[in-house]
């Protein structure tokens, strides 16, 4: 039962999580508003949005992120101003050089019959 066990671990056990390893994730963020620091603001939300899943799906935890500088261009549209500004969010992501941890075991179910 044991080598069974270890045998199902092994095969499920994603092999980026064995290899303890670091990578980076980047991420695009655009933001349009009437005015520079509003547009920004919502750059880096669109950006830190899309990152939310980035180290999990690779069997990771995030442990750093960096912005780029927030890079815009500001019109005068008759008497509107627009503003259309990007950032790149670039994620560290890391395994810890261990496995994930196992997973909570599920609850006792409840008896289905008082006991004698």
């Amino acid at each position: 039962m044991k080598k069974a066990i270890a045998t199902l671990l092994a095969l499920l056990v994603p092999t980026v999580a064995l290899a303890g390893e670091t990578w980076t994730e980047n991420f695009n963020g655009l933001g349009t508003g009437q005015d520079h620091d509003g547009s920004c603001s919502v750059a880096h939300t669109t950006a830190q949005t899309a990152s939310m899943a980035a180290c999990v799906l690779k069997g990771g935890t995030k442990s750093d992120q960096k912005f780029t500088d927030c890079a815009c261009n500001c019109q005068a549209i008759g008497p509107v101003q627009v503003c259309s500004c990007t950032v790149v969010l670039a994620v560290t992501c890391n395994t810890g050089g261990g496995a994930p941890p196992a997973p909570t075991p599920a609850p006792t179910p409840a008896p289905t019959a008082p006991p004698k």
